[in-house]
């Protein structure tokens, strides 16, 4: 009888180095990042890109092409606070938490109400 070592579906057999697993057993073995934890990565990489402040979080969707997630910044701080511009930035990034892509997609002044319908 054959002895190994099985993850996730694969058989190694044992040899004297049991401790090293193929690279394709442990990127399935990985587990994806949570929304939570996506959303974080999004307004870091947004913020570090841009340079710009962090105002909120709008949303986040997933669909074919992977995560959407939309941020609000500061573009401008202005005096009263209620003038400031503030702009959303989409980013899209993978189940793995990789930035794909940024767009600024909005921009409006702090008082300004968005129509939702």
């Amino acid at each position: 009888m054959r002895r190994g070592l099985r993850v996730m579906g694969y058989t190694r057999r044992k040899t004297h180095d049991t401790k090293h697993i193929t690279q394709d057993v442990k990127r399935r073995c990985k587990m994806a990042l949570t929304v939570p934890k996506l959303i974080e990565k999004a307004r870091k990489e947004i913020s570090e890109l841009t340079g710009l402040e962090l105002s909120s979080t709008v949303g986040a969707l997933k669909d074919e092409k992977g995560w959407h997630i939309t941020v609000e910044v500061i573009e401008k701080h202005s005096t009263p606070d209620q003038m400031d511009i503030l702009a959303s930035y989409e980013a899209l990034m993978d189940d793995d938490g990789n930035l794909l892509g940024f767009e600024r997609k909005r921009m409006r002044r702090r008082m300004d109400t968005e129509v939702t319908e």
